[in-house]
């Protein structure tokens, strides 16, 4: 297996690569990682994290409680029967 490595910057969403020679009219696999993706997915401090997830609990469904009793009854129920 031979392989080639470059760093290059993306621009507009487009990437150009020139290879060398020994790649000229063969089959690639190309895989591109960013190059530092824990920098720049850690910029959020402590806070922003905790009211980000604070958000996203408050957002969620929420059951009332005639709900919750109708859950309650339905599986308290379900937990009599008997398994052969």
């Amino acid at each position: 297996m031979f392989a080639y490595k470059s760093t290059k910057t993306v621009t507009d969403k487009k990437l150009f690569l020139s290879l060398p020679e020994d790649f000229n009219n063969k089959e690639v696999e190309i895989i591109i990682f960013l190059k530092y993706p824990e920098k720049q997915q850690n910029n959020k401090t402590e806070k922003q994290k905790k009211q980000n997830l604070i958000s996203l609990l408050d957002e969620t469904p929420q059951w009332d409680d005639v709900q919750e009793q109708a859950f309650a009854e339905a599986n308290k129920y379900l937990q009599s029967w008997e398994q052969k």
